[in-house]
């Protein structure tokens, strides 16, 4: 393969978890904190590396809020 398509993939790959993280970031400042905490455990939870597979995840709590 080339190293210029390899550097795509890479990049890509990297951008779409940094927007993931973010999101996860965002929607944990949405939660109301209120019971029951799932969501905002799930979201807390996100603030790690995690937060880039997380953050694309929409829990069943955050559904009744929109």
């Amino acid at each position: 393969m080339n190293m210029k398509f390899l550097g795509l993939i890479f990049l890509i790959i990297y951008l779409t978890a940094a927007v993931g993280w973010c999101l996860n970031l965002y929607k944990l400042t949405q939660l109301d904190f209120a019971s029951p905490y799932k969501a905002e455990i799930v979201r807390i939870a996100g603030i790690t590396p995690l937060g880039a597979v997380i953050g694309w995840i929409k829990l069943d709590e955050e559904e009744k809020h929109d």
